[in-house]
């Protein structure tokens, strides 16, 4: 499922979490919001260059879909209740993890390339938050750090042994 599919909900989740006045309270909120806010401006590029990602891409968008859901259908008061912030924080977190991941497979298929300061900004937060350590077995941890950079090598030697050598 590409993610172009849903650039309107990831620029309205954008700025429902900027109302919100979450950003200015939760460094993972404010985080989630600016990869979104991202990934609504360059989702032509993501759906090119992330192919071992893509399966991610239906857990993405309903974690995005719940995040806009639950932004849109809480009333928002002076006093937010303290569920209402935790889900959010949530939903945050688990969409963190997916573009460190959709970013994670596109830095490792640009080489040497420089990123976007925001994909720079997601990836050092998931390898020194110490929320994902390298060993700690779990999926995500498990497919950021040995399951891509396997996948991506891979189909470097694949695409290599399928260009026509000049002589």
């Amino acid at each position: 499922m590409p993610i172009t599919t849903v650039k309107p909900l990831l620029a309205e989740a954008e700025a429902l979490l900027t109302e919100s006045k979450f950003r200015s309270m939760d460094d993972l909120i404010d985080m989630c919001a600016m990869g979104l806010g991202f990934l609504a401006r360059e989702a032509e590029t993501y759906d090119k260059d992330i192919r071992f990602c893509a399966g991610i891409a239906p857990h993405f968008i309903n974690e995005l879909t719940a995040l806009v859901h639950i932004l849109n259908n809480t009333a928002t008061g002076p006093w937010l209740s303290f569920s209402f912030f935790g889900e959010v924080q949530i939903r945050a977190f688990a969409l963190v993890e997916d573009m460190a991941l959709f970013m994670r497979e596109k830095k490792l298929r640009a080489g040497c390339k420089r990123q976007h300061p925001t994909e720079e900004r997601i990836l050092v937060f998931f390898e020194s938050s110490g929320n994902w350590p390298a060993d700690n077995g779990e999926i995500v941890t498990d497919t950021y750090y040995k399951q891509l950079p396997v996948a991506v090598i891979h189909d470097l030697l694949v695409t290599a042994s399928e260009t026509p050598t000049v002589s």
